[in-house]
């Protein structure tokens, strides 16, 4: 960018300046504005590239040298005398520039880079590997038709999470793959290889990683928003106010441009497998209900519904293992698929028994307010804690 700056004659050097936000950030009142002052001036006639600065819109220091960014730009002494790219993800740096309206008009221009395709990965990945001397990566330079399409496979699911990061994650795929082959035992007088089965063990590893890491962060997050919306409901009838929410404006200033590396799109999901009805009802507790009795309550409603997610997230995994054993046959995934058949279908054969029992309850009717039951230990409760019916009880209803 520098170089392209300097030829176009709008720089007196290619030279670029590197930065993080915490460069930009005094440790206390008072240092922030000079010191962030004293990089700018530094950058004078440069490239001034500052790495991560979403972390500027992080507390009060931050805002106080977003401040001074947006107020020295503007100053005749460095108007258009120097490049100044904020670089970071795409929904960081949009909440960081509310921080400061004006930073939206100073860099009005974004350069955004788009996620590699499957076909790049293995490109990059072979490029990588072929580099180390001391490795044999024929297999990958001229790979089998076969293995060329596990590969973009394994790579299109890979690029399709959310928390996929381009060459970097290539990167980390090619460092697994030269450890793993340094552990194996070399031949004498013969390069080390890297074989089919090592790529394709590495790209499996970070896929599984990844994917874990997105469940996680989507587990907690749907049981902090449920626990949210059940407080508020408790506490006020008044429905909570929508959320309001920023449109995302990419930004930069002629000569000034802010790269901003692209990210997946943010999701809000709803609390997925939660019915919207079953959380109404069971957000009014009886009076007569204790603490301990509402507390396990609101524990076993929660699990009741995490066994039905987890019976869809087996089913689907059970079908990506079966579409994959038809273009690769493979013993060890196909035991792995027979046992995930087994546990889907014992979840499945519970969560039908559980059914049954509901709607005889339901037809019972011994929940006078008619509300859902949940399945506790040993037994049922209504979803308003008062009544209750234990497994003893309920074997003599359906028999």
């Amino acid at each position: 960018m520098g170089k392209i700056y300097y030829d176009m004659g709008f720089l007196a050097t290619a030279e670029v300046v590197e930065c993080s936000a915490k460069d930009l950030v005094g440790q206390y009142v008072g240092q922030t504005g000079p010191k962030a002052q004293a990089l700018i001036e530094s950058a004078l006639g440069k490239v001034l590239f500052v790495d991560e600065a979403y972390r500027l819109g992080e507390g009060a220091f931050g805002k106080e040298a977003v401040d001074e960014l947006v107020d020295c730009i503007t100053k005749p002494r460095f108007l258009n005398k120097l490049v100044i790219i904020l670089a970071g993800y795409d929904a960081e740096i949009n909440r960081m520039i509310q921080v400061n309206p004006g930073l939206t008009s100073r860099f009005a221009d974004s350069v955004n880079f788009k996620r590699l395709d499957a076909k790049s990965c293995y490109h990059l990945l072979r490029t990588t590997m072929e580099k180390h001397k001391q490795l044999d990566a024929s297999a990958l330079s001229e790979p089998s038709e076969t293995f060329f399409e596990q590969m973009v496979e394994r790579f299109d699911e890979l690029a399709a999470l959310d928390n996929f990061a381009n060459g970097r994650d290539v990167g980390t795929v090619s460092k697994g793959i030269f450890k793993a082959i340094m552990k194996r035992k070399k031949s004498a007088n013969a390069a080390r290889k890297v074989t089919e089965e090592i790529v394709i063990e590495q790209i499996e590893s970070m896929i599984a990683e990844r994917t874990n890491r997105l469940l996680s962060a989507k587990s907690a997050t749907t049981i902090q928003a449920t626990a949210g919306a059940l407080s508020m409901q408790m506490e006020t009838k008044n429905p909570p106010a929508p959320a309001t929410s920023t449109p995302t404006t990419a930004f930069a200033m002629a000569p000034q441009i802010a790269a901003v590396e692209e990210h997946a799109p943010e999701t809000h999901e709803d609390n997925e497998g939660n019915d919207p009805e079953e959380l109404s009802s069971i957000s009014v507790r009886d009076a007569s209900v204790s603490d301990e009795v509402w507390n396990q309550l609101q524990r076993d409603a929660e699990q009741a519904e995490e066994e039905k997610r987890e019976s869809r997230r087996l089913a689907e995994k059970a079908e990506e293992l079966r579409l994959w054993l038809k273009k690769c046959a493979d013993a060890k995934r196909q035991l792995e698929l027979e046992e995930i058949e087994r546990k889907k279908r014992e979840l499945e054969e519970k969560l039908r028994r559980e059914a049954m029992e509901q709607a005889k309850l339901a037809q019972m009717g011994l929940c006078p307010m008619g509300y859902h039951w949940i399945r506790q230990s040993g037994g049922y409760r209504c979803a308003g804690g008062s009544h209750w019916v234990s497994d003893g009880e309920m074997k003599k209803l359906c028999s």
